[in-house]
């Protein structure tokens, strides 16, 4: 298998939530910011066939890292929030 470069997202981001809306939407929501460390409640969107993500309008009711997220529509989902706060997450993380 080999990787190969799709887009760019627009927020660098890693411990985030993904899916797949019916629609085919790919959504990705919170995390962390790969650089400062800090969580996001940003959530954004990839359009079918599309190599440009989207910022939603929509965000988590908190920042959060290591949550689940499932989307419904574009304009129905539900977050579950982690059991982990920042202390516990960065020990994992080192």
């Amino acid at each position: 298998m080999t990787w190969t470069y799709h887009s760019t997202m627009t927020n660098n981001r890693f411990m985030a939530a993904s899916d797949v809306s019916p629609e085919g939407q790919f959504w990705v929501s919170g995390g962390r910011d790969q650089s400062t460390k800090k969580f996001l409640d940003t959530i954004e969107y990839l359009e079918p066939k599309s190599k440009v993500w989207k910022a939603s309008s929509f965000k988590l009711p908190k920042p959060d890292a290591g949550h689940q997220f499932k989307v419904f529509n574009s304009s129905h989902f539900i977050f579950v929030q982690s059991q982990l706060d920042q202390e516990e997450i960065d020990l994992i993380n080192g």
